[in-house]
Protein backbone atom coordinates (compact mmCIF):
# COMPACT_ATOMS: atom_id res chain seq x y z
CA UNK A 1 0.00 0.00 0.00
CA UNK A 2 2.95 2.19 0.18
CA UNK A 3 4.49 2.41 -3.57
CA UNK A 4 0.95 3.40 -4.78
CA UNK A 5 0.88 5.92 -2.05
CA UNK A 6 4.41 7.24 -2.65
CA UNK A 7 3.32 7.71 -6.23
CA UNK A 8 0.33 10.01 -5.58
CA UNK A 9 1.44 11.54 -2.41
CA UNK A 10 5.50 11.54 -2.83
CA UNK A 11 8.11 9.95 -0.06
CA UNK A 12 6.32 11.34 3.04
CA UNK A 13 4.22 8.24 3.44
CA UNK A 14 4.74 6.38 7.06
CA UNK A 15 3.94 2.93 8.14
CA UNK A 16 1.80 5.28 10.60
CA UNK A 17 0.37 6.80 7.51
CA UNK A 18 -0.66 3.44 6.10
CA UNK A 19 -1.96 1.63 8.96
CA UNK A 20 -4.70 5.03 9.82
CA UNK A 21 -5.52 5.02 6.35
CA UNK A 22 -6.34 1.24 6.65
CA UNK A 23 -8.20 1.64 9.64
CA UNK A 24 -10.54 4.61 8.01
CA UNK A 25 -10.93 1.96 4.47
CA UNK A 26 -11.95 -0.60 7.53
CA UNK A 27 -14.65 1.81 8.84
CA UNK A 28 -16.18 3.34 5.30
CA UNK A 29 -19.38 2.21 4.46
CA UNK A 30 -18.95 1.45 0.94
CA UNK A 31 -16.14 -1.05 2.11
CA UNK A 32 -18.34 -3.02 4.28
CA UNK A 33 -21.28 -3.20 2.09
CA UNK A 34 -19.13 -3.79 -1.23
CA UNK A 35 -17.48 -6.87 0.83
CA UNK A 36 -19.33 -7.56 4.01
CA UNK A 37 -20.40 -11.16 2.53
CA UNK A 38 -16.47 -11.55 2.29
CA UNK A 39 -15.66 -9.91 5.74
CA UNK A 40 -17.76 -12.49 7.88
CA UNK A 41 -15.83 -15.64 6.08
CA UNK A 42 -12.57 -14.41 5.97
CA UNK A 43 -10.04 -11.88 7.09
CA UNK A 44 -10.27 -8.16 5.84
CA UNK A 45 -8.74 -7.46 2.23
CA UNK A 46 -7.13 -4.47 1.07
CA UNK A 47 -9.08 -3.68 -2.52
CA UNK A 48 -6.02 -1.50 -3.64
CA UNK A 49 -6.20 -2.50 -7.43
CA UNK A 50 -9.68 -0.59 -7.11
CA UNK A 51 -8.68 2.64 -5.57
CA UNK A 52 -7.44 5.10 -7.29
CA UNK A 53 -6.64 7.85 -4.58
CA UNK A 54 -5.95 11.27 -4.67
CA UNK A 55 -3.83 13.08 -2.76
CA UNK A 56 -6.68 14.66 -0.84
CA UNK A 57 -8.89 11.19 -0.47
CA UNK A 58 -5.07 9.59 1.14
CA UNK A 59 -4.98 12.60 3.42
CA UNK A 60 -8.29 12.31 4.14
CA UNK A 61 -8.30 8.46 4.93
CA UNK A 62 -5.33 9.03 7.12
CA UNK A 63 -6.43 12.43 9.23
CA UNK A 64 -9.77 10.62 9.83
CA UNK A 65 -7.98 7.06 10.56
CA UNK A 66 -5.46 8.66 13.34
CA UNK A 67 -8.62 10.45 15.01
CA UNK A 68 -11.00 6.85 14.91
CA UNK A 69 -7.94 5.35 16.19
CA UNK A 70 -7.29 7.79 19.09
CA UNK A 71 -10.85 7.73 19.92
CA UNK A 72 -11.14 3.99 19.94
CA UNK A 73 -8.00 3.30 21.85
CA UNK A 74 -8.82 6.24 23.93
CA UNK A 75 -12.53 5.14 24.96
CA UNK A 76 -12.07 5.55 29.01
CA UNK A 77 -11.41 8.70 28.69
CA UNK A 78 -14.03 9.69 26.39
CA UNK A 79 -16.35 12.50 28.20
CA UNK A 80 -19.75 10.76 29.36
CA UNK A 81 -22.82 11.17 27.21
CA UNK A 82 -25.27 13.23 29.25
CA UNK A 83 -27.81 10.91 29.72
CA UNK A 84 -30.86 11.27 31.92
CA UNK A 85 -30.45 9.16 35.30
CA UNK A 86 -33.53 8.40 37.11
CA UNK A 87 -33.59 6.52 40.66
CA UNK A 88 -35.74 3.94 40.47
CA UNK A 89 -35.17 2.38 44.07
CA UNK A 90 -38.38 1.08 46.22
CA UNK A 91 -39.18 2.80 49.41
CA UNK A 92 -37.38 0.40 51.95
CA UNK A 93 -34.61 -0.21 49.90
CA UNK A 94 -30.98 1.18 49.54
CA UNK A 95 -29.92 2.57 46.41
CA UNK A 96 -27.15 0.89 44.43
CA UNK A 97 -24.29 1.08 41.74
CA UNK A 98 -24.68 -2.51 41.41
CA UNK A 99 -24.89 -4.56 37.65
CA UNK A 100 -26.00 -7.84 37.68
CA UNK A 101 -27.86 -7.64 34.52
CA UNK A 102 -28.84 -4.71 32.16
CA UNK A 103 -31.95 -4.96 29.76
CA UNK A 104 -32.96 -1.95 27.16
CA UNK A 105 -36.36 -1.26 26.66
CA UNK A 106 -38.67 -2.33 23.55
CA UNK A 107 -37.76 1.04 21.90
CA UNK A 108 -33.91 0.89 22.70
CA UNK A 109 -34.24 4.45 24.32
CA UNK A 110 -33.70 2.96 27.74
CA UNK A 111 -31.81 1.25 29.57
CA UNK A 112 -32.66 -0.42 33.21
CA UNK A 113 -29.73 -1.01 34.58
CA UNK A 114 -30.57 -2.44 37.93
CA UNK A 115 -33.86 -2.04 40.85
CA UNK A 116 -32.22 2.03 41.41
CA UNK A 117 -31.10 2.92 37.96
CA UNK A 118 -33.09 3.74 34.93
CA UNK A 119 -31.27 5.37 32.23
CA UNK A 120 -33.18 7.25 29.56
CA UNK A 121 -32.14 9.45 26.13
CA UNK A 122 -30.88 6.20 23.75
CA UNK A 123 -31.33 7.63 20.02
CA UNK A 124 -31.22 5.03 17.39
CA UNK A 125 -27.51 6.52 15.96
CA UNK A 126 -25.62 5.77 18.97
CA UNK A 127 -26.84 2.00 17.52
CA UNK A 128 -25.12 2.43 14.56
CA UNK A 129 -21.71 1.81 15.28
CA UNK A 130 -20.89 -1.70 15.09
CA UNK A 131 -18.53 -4.26 15.92
CA UNK A 132 -18.94 -7.03 14.28
CA UNK A 133 -22.56 -7.75 14.16
CA UNK A 134 -23.70 -5.56 17.59
CA UNK A 135 -23.90 -2.06 18.29
CA UNK A 136 -20.88 -1.12 20.86
CA UNK A 137 -23.66 -0.48 23.47
CA UNK A 138 -25.42 -3.66 22.82
CA UNK A 139 -22.22 -5.39 23.66
CA UNK A 140 -21.38 -3.45 27.16
CA UNK A 141 -25.01 -3.95 27.62
CA UNK A 142 -24.56 -8.26 26.93
CA UNK A 143 -20.81 -8.21 28.52
CA UNK A 144 -20.85 -6.51 31.44
CA UNK A 145 -22.94 -8.55 33.41
CA UNK A 146 -22.55 -10.84 36.69
CA UNK A 147 -21.73 -14.59 34.55
CA UNK A 148 -21.29 -17.95 36.91
CA UNK A 149 -19.54 -20.50 35.29
CA UNK A 150 -21.43 -24.00 35.81
CA UNK A 151 -18.87 -26.52 35.01
CA UNK A 152 -15.77 -24.45 37.12
CA UNK A 153 -18.31 -22.53 39.63
CA UNK A 154 -16.39 -19.39 39.22
CA UNK A 155 -18.15 -15.87 38.84
CA UNK A 156 -17.37 -13.34 36.54
CA UNK A 157 -18.46 -9.84 37.88
CA UNK A 158 -17.81 -6.53 36.37
CA UNK A 159 -18.76 -4.45 38.76
CA UNK A 160 -15.67 -2.59 40.69
CA UNK A 161 -15.76 -1.62 44.33
CA UNK A 162 -13.68 1.16 44.53
CA UNK A 163 -15.27 2.46 41.43
CA UNK A 164 -19.14 1.82 41.95
CA UNK A 165 -20.13 3.76 38.91
CA UNK A 166 -17.63 2.34 36.07
CA UNK A 167 -20.40 0.50 34.54
CA UNK A 168 -23.25 3.81 34.45
CA UNK A 169 -20.00 6.01 33.27
CA UNK A 170 -19.06 3.32 30.76
CA UNK A 171 -22.12 3.32 29.16
CA UNK A 172 -22.38 6.90 28.43
CA UNK A 173 -18.38 6.91 27.62
CA UNK A 174 -19.78 3.93 24.84
CA UNK A 175 -22.45 6.30 23.82
CA UNK A 176 -20.19 9.64 23.12
CA UNK A 177 -18.07 7.02 21.19
CA UNK A 178 -20.01 5.83 18.54
CA UNK A 179 -22.19 8.84 17.97
CA UNK A 180 -18.49 10.56 17.40
CA UNK A 181 -17.43 7.48 15.52
CA UNK A 182 -20.10 7.85 12.99
CA UNK A 183 -19.81 11.33 12.78
CA UNK A 184 -15.90 10.87 11.31
CA UNK A 185 -17.38 8.11 9.18
CA UNK A 186 -19.33 10.47 7.46
CA UNK A 187 -16.39 12.56 6.62
CA UNK A 188 -15.03 9.99 4.57
CA UNK A 189 -14.09 10.90 0.83
CA UNK A 190 -16.08 8.23 -1.63
CA UNK A 191 -14.00 5.99 -2.55
CA UNK A 192 -15.97 3.09 -4.23
CA UNK A 193 -18.54 3.92 -7.48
Amino acid sequence: MIAPRRKTCGDSVSREDVFYATYALLHHPAYRAKYGENLKRERPRLPLGELNLTKNQADSLVSIGRKLGDLHVGYESAAPFDFEVQDTTQPGTNFSFRVEKMRFDKEKTSLKVNDSILVSGFTPEMFEYKLGNRSALDWVVESYRVKRDERSGLTSDPNRENEPRFILDLIGKVATVSLETMRLVSELPVLFS
